[in-house]
């Protein structure tokens, strides 16, 4: 199994096929859903995908993602550009309990030690 950073439209588009997988048409966010959509958004920086892939399918997924809105503690924002929140995790059935969730997670925490990522 590889861990990567989602990067090319091949990858957008396993992506979806797991999505397709592990949750049919139920996920929440229907962007997930378009390929299209899922490279835009990585290349803007609004979701940083971080893949686990065998086989060149997507066994697992996790992101961090750009909070839409700004949060605050006594009316002032303590949430900047750099601001992340993790979410869209997933594990295809046929992996769940091999370890994928832990290793796609250690992957994305190497890189925002090695970022500006907050």
């Amino acid at each position: 199994m590889e861990t990567l950073r989602l990067t090319t439209d091949d990858q957008a588009r396993a992506l979806v096929d797991c999505a397709y997988e592990a949750y049919g048409l139920t996920f929440h966010r229907p962007w997930l859903y378009d390929a299209k959509a899922i490279r835009d958004m990585n290349e803007r920086g609004d979701v940083l995908s971080f893949l686990a892939m065998e086989n060149r399918q997507v066994v697992g997924h996790i992101a961090m993602i750009r909070p839409c809105f700004d949060v605050t503690l006594d009316g002032e924002a303590i949430t900047d550009g750099a601001t992340r929140e993790v979410g869209l995790s997933m594990v295809r059935p046929t992996h769940q309990g091999r370890g994928v969730q832990a290793s796609i997670s250690v992957a994305m925490m190497q890189h925002v030690l090695q970022s500006d990522i907050a």
